[in-house]
């Protein structure tokens, strides 16, 4: 920020963290005091920046109040206000005394005098010592003066008392008669020039400044060597999350899901417990053997249990060369031997006391068959 002011200016630079932290930067002080002898309560243009912890600007209406205190630290108030003020990039200006009279005689009658600042809820900053700016309010209490002039060549370097910028424009510097030039705020573009007090989050180093003054930060550690470069201070909108990085460094988010969760063991088959969680089944694989109910098979496929067959059950593959044996549940054995192109010698019942050895007979049975 610029710090220069009409006889002389204070910057002042306070930080905090809290909730909403908001850094105070570079303020500049200027005094327009009233007529010679006038009795009227003057204002006290003050400008800065408001900006959060990151060196982020504040954006928007912020109510701030502003209280002259007589020590620097306790004291008495001297006079307080409270003023809603509109930020642009951070840049805001604020005419102290425009909700409450301020009565320059208050510099008079106190030689040193600390002012305060305190934005919304946060606590109140640390208070700033005025310097000599303000008590250039003495000069209404200086009697009567006769009127004068003087040659242009005698006014250089002078400033014009009374003089001020409109709302929303800044101080950018003085002409030769001593008159202020003002600027919209938020339009310096000079070179090498970044705004004070400044700072970058934790972990975070300063990379560079941008061209409008505003430091640029990285996360700090290891080298950066060009690639797998990803731009800082994204994040996806509320209700997605970060699937990756594309080519130029941009975030790709997509749509939060439930997700699927839970732990597993080493060599069993996960079930999905509900629609969104899996956990251990009770199928154990150890690469060439597989137990159901046990994690210790010594056979091909291990049982640990009883088996339970509601169709046909078949074992020595699709082609008998002369004869088998199949066990069988729905069909008849004269079928089940039929569809391996055999033939039914005699069944024998497996589920229930039977002497029957008929090749149509019904039940879970043993059906032996023949070419």
């Amino acid at each position: 920020m610029v710090a220069g002011a009409a006889g002389g200016g204070e910057t002042i630079r306070a930080g905090r963290s809290s909730a909403r932290p908001l850094i105070l930067a570079g303020v500049l002080l200027f005094v327009f005091p009233s007529v010679a002898r006038a009795e009227s309560p003057a204002f006290l243009p003050l400008q800065g920046v408001l900006s959060d912890k990151k060196g982020e600007p504040i954006e928007g209406n912020v109510q701030m109040t502003f209280t002259l205190y007589d020590a620097p630290v306790k004291g008495k108030p001297l006079w307080s206000e409270t003023q809603t003020l509109l930020t642009d990039r951070g840049l805001f200006v604020a005419y102290l005394g425009t909700s409450s009279p301020l009565d320059l005689s208050l510099f008079r009658e106190h030689g040193n005098v600390w002012l305060a600042v305190k934005v919304e809820d946060d606590p109140e900053m640390a208070r700033t010592f005025l310097g000599t700016v303000p008590f250039s309010a003495y000069a209404q209490y200086c009697g009567e003066v006769p009127e004068h002039t003087h040659p242009a060549d005698q006014l250089q370097g002078v400033v014009k008392g009374g003089q001020g910028c409109n709302v929303g424009q800044v101080v950018t510097g003085f002409s030769p008669e001593g008159v202020p030039l003002c600027a919209p705020a938020g339009t310096y573009t000079g070179n090498d020039f970044a705004l004070s007090a400044q700072t970058c989050p934790p972990n975070n180093v300063v990379s560079g400044v941008s061209p409008d003054g505003h430091v640029q930060c990285v996360l700090a550690g290891g080298s950066y060597d060009g690639g797998d470069f990803a731009l800082s201070n994204q994040k996806c909108s509320s209700g997605k999350v970060v699937t990756g990085v594309n080519t130029s460094g941009t975030l790709v988010c997509d749509a939060a899901g439930g997700g699927i969760g839970g732990d597993g063991t080493a060599k069993k088959l996960a079930r999905f417990y509900n629609s969104t969680t899996i956990e251990d089944s009770i199928v154990y694989d150890s690469g060439s053997k597989v137990g159901i109910a046990t994690t210790s098979p010594s056979r091909t496929l291990e049982v640990k249990g009883d088996l339970g067959v509601s169709g046909d059950f078949y074992w020595g593959g699709n082609k008998f060369s002369s004869s088998s044996c199949l066990v069988v549940g729905g069909s008849s054995c004269s079928s089940a031997c039929s569809a391996h192109g055999m033939s039914c010698h005699k069944a024998f019942r497996i589920d229930g006391p039977s002497t029957s050895d008929s090749c149509s007979q019904s039940g879970f049975k043993f059906c032996c068959c023949t070419n």
